[in-house]
């Protein structure tokens, strides 16, 4: 009986160490993903209207692209894009932008089954890969009536879709 609890013993010690080893693996390679979304965070609310963010969003229309939303010290809404090494910033107010939910409805009637929608700005490289002078976008990602999986890009302003694929 005593080498019976000596084993068990042994046994839930070398698995308490093992789930402590993938736990700090784990945290270990999470925790550098924060730290750049951290750093992008505290970029944007110093270098924009943004006195708080309410939201956070990765765009990857254009390159990888921070996007947060939130409110200046009025109120009043943004959006703030941070991009580009070294940080680069672009904002527009949220009234400017026509609703994500606007945007979803234009997809649906398009025949697209929506999955998601982000909010992203276009520098000159992804204004001319997507053929506008448009600069901030809404990307949806969802499936075709054909059951493809597509991307439309429509203005943020108007909610003119722009180009599908």
């Amino acid at each position: 009986m005593k080498a019976w609890t000596i084993w068990l013993s042994t046994i839930l010690v070398i698995l308490i160490i093992a789930a402590i080893f993938i736990g700090t693996s784990i945290w270990n390679d999470l925790a550098g993903e924060w730290t750049v979304e951290e750093t992008a965070a505290q970029y944007a609310l110093n270098h924009s209207p943004l006195s708080s963010i309410t939201k956070q969003n990765v765009f990857t229309g254009n390159g990888v692209e921070d996007v947060f939303q939130g409110k200046d010290a009025f109120g009043r809404g943004w959006f703030v894009v941070v991009y580009g090494q070294p940080y680069k910033i672009r904002s527009i107010q949220t009234s400017a932008v026509a609703n994500s939910k606007l945007i979803t409805a234009e997809a649906v009637k398009d025949g697209l089954n929506v999955m998601g929608t982000h909010f992203g700005y276009l520098d000159q490289t992804g204004r001319s890969q997507l053929g506008t002078n448009v600069n901030f976008v809404w990307e949806v990602y969802g499936k075709s009536t054909t059951g493809n999986y597509q991307y439309a890009y429509f203005d943020a302003k108007t909610g003119k879709l722009l180009k599908s694929y």
